[in-house]
C-alpha cells in the first residue's frame, strides 16, 4: 500500500468519524432552558471547530488524494457514478456547513433528523467512493 493510499484511507476514516461526532456535537449545542445556555454555546464553538478545522481540512485531503489516486475511467457510465458518488459528497459536506449555520442562529426545528440523514448519508457515499477508489488503484 503507497503512502498515498494510507493518506487517503486515513482521512477518510477521520472524515466518517467527524460526520458522526458532529451529529452529536448539534444534539448538544441546543440548549434546553435559560440555565442551560453556556453550555450550549460552549458547545456550539466546539461544532464550529470541529467542522471547519477537522472535518472539511479531512474532505478536502480525502477528495484531492482520492482524485490522485484514481485513474481515468474508460467505461462512461462508471465515470458518471464517480461523479455522482464526488458531487454528493460535497453536497452532504455544504449541507453541514448550512446546519451549523441554522444551530447558531437558533433555528432548531428538523435539525437533528437533518444531521443523523447526513451522518448516515455521508457514510454510504464514503464507502462508495472508497471502494471505487480503492479498486481503480489496483
Amino acid at each position: 500500500m503507497s503512502l498515498l493510499q494510507l493518506l487517503y484511507l486515513a482521512m477518510a476514516l477521520l472524515w466518517a468519524g467527524t460526520a458522526v461526532y458532529l451529529r452529536g456535537l448539534m444534539v448538544a449545542a441546543r440548549p434546553m432552558d435559560v440555565s442551560d445556555r453556556p453550555r450550549a454555546a460552549q458547545a456550539r464553538r466546539r461544532l464550529r471547530w470541529v467542522f471547519l478545522g477537522v472535518a472539511t481540512p479531512a474532505a478536502l485531503v480525502t477528495l484531492a488524494s482520492g482524485e490522485a489516486l484514481h485513474r481515468p475511467l474508460v467505461n462512461p457510465a462508471g465515470l458518471v457514478a464517480y461523479l455522482a458518488v464526488v458531487g454528493l459528497l460535497f453536497w452532504a459536506h455544504g449541507a453541514y456547513g448550512l446546519l451549523v449555520l441554522k444551530l447558531e442562529r437558533g433555528q432548531y426545528r428538523g435539525l437533528v433528523q437533518a444531521c443523523r440523514f447526513l451522518s448516515g448519508l455521508t457514510i454510504v457515499l464514503l464507502l462508495l467512493f472508497t471502494g471505487m477508489v480503492l479498486l481503480q488503484t489496483g
